[in-house]
């Protein structure tokens, strides 16, 4: 069996592992996935195309990077699917407005702050960008170039290269791999 990219271990009340595996071969038991974009809908009857990353928050939410279709998904304790951010329209565009109008660019991992701040690679946009708790979205790092300039200077005219990993320290400082440019 392939190994899964990315998994989530959710509260133990809940006894489920999440896999967010592509190629997806084998399915232990679905969550989300199906037939629909499915938003307001139940998970199960929604279609996800090559996620990279799952996990959840403190609430029991779980959020999937749905990177083959530009979005990013969250999905309720409930299990109600719905989009947070991306229109599914591969692109770069929404900053100042709210993160469901934006195009997005192969969204590939996320982490919450303390603040409530979700952050998200979007990695074939080279930029990481951040959603509000009040849904707001902003770049937060990187200028949308592909390179590896920009060290020492401020974090939105930094060059990446497929940026992808994401970590926020103890400190609440947003913690980036650049994967194509082999830096942290």
């Amino acid at each position: 069996m392939p190994r899964p990219r990315r998994y989530c271990l959710l509260p133990f009340a809940c006894s489920s592992i999440l896999f967010a595996q592509t190629p997806n071969y084998y399915v232990i038991s679905s969550v989300a996935g199906n037939l629909s974009t499915g938003d307001g809908g139940p998970a199960k009857n929604a279609v996800v195309v090559s996620p990279s990353r799952v996990m959840t928050d403190s609430a029991n939410n779980v959020y999937i990077a749905d990177t083959g279709q530009n979005r990013i998904r969250k999905i309720s304790p409930s299990g109600i699917i719905t989009t947070i951010a991306g229109t599914g329209q591969p692109g770069y565009s929404g900053d100042g407005g709210p993160a469901t109008a934006a195009r997005l660019d192969g969204p590939w991992d996320m982490v919450l702050d303390s603040k409530g701040n979700f952050y998200f690679s979007d990695s074939g946009n080279n930029v990481i960008r951040r959603v509000s708790p009040s849904g707001v979205l902003s770049t937060v790092a990187g200028n949308g170039s592909y390179g590896t300039s920009g060290d020492g200077g401020p974090a939105t005219s930094a060059n990446f290269k497929n940026p992808r990993g994401l970590v926020v320290d103890a400190d609440g400082n947003l913690v980036v791999v650049d994967s194509e440019s082999h830096r942290i």
